[in-house]
């Protein structure tokens, strides 16, 4: 049996208005750092399986991510470039409850940018 459950976390928020037009018209860049904490407990006997496990809800999430930096309709504009042009993976270290249950955790983060009439 495995549990896993995701946070979606803004770290930061950053905007950039571009006046290409003048005063009253022009874009805003809009730049936020995503983390996507990762929390994995599996009752599998041997911990090499767990990891088997929680290494391949790392790697889908990273596929899902590169997938589509547009994260849904590209008519939409509400994200103008996700996930590009770094993914970047921070990893806690296992922890075995008696041969029991092993327990880990990771943190993807990356960039998402929007661009807005501004």
């Amino acid at each position: 049996m495995i549990f896993t459950a995701a946070v979606i976390h803004i770290e930061s928020e950053s905007e950039n208005r571009l006046a290409i037009g003048g005063a009253t018209s022009g874009i805003k860049r809009i730049d936020y750092t995503v983390i996507v904490q990762l929390f994995h407990h599996s009752m599998e006997r041997k911990s090499e399986d767990a990891m088997n496990d929680f290494d391949s809800v790392i790697d889908n999430l990273k596929a899902k991510l590169r997938s589509d930096h547009q994260f849904g309709d590209p008519s939409s504009n509400l994200v103008w470039q996700g996930a590009e042009p770094v993914i970047s993976v921070s990893y806690g270290e296992p922890v075995s409850n008696d041969g029991t249950s092993t327990e880990t955790w990771a943190s993807v983060r990356f960039d998402v940018t929007q661009m807005i009439q501004a």
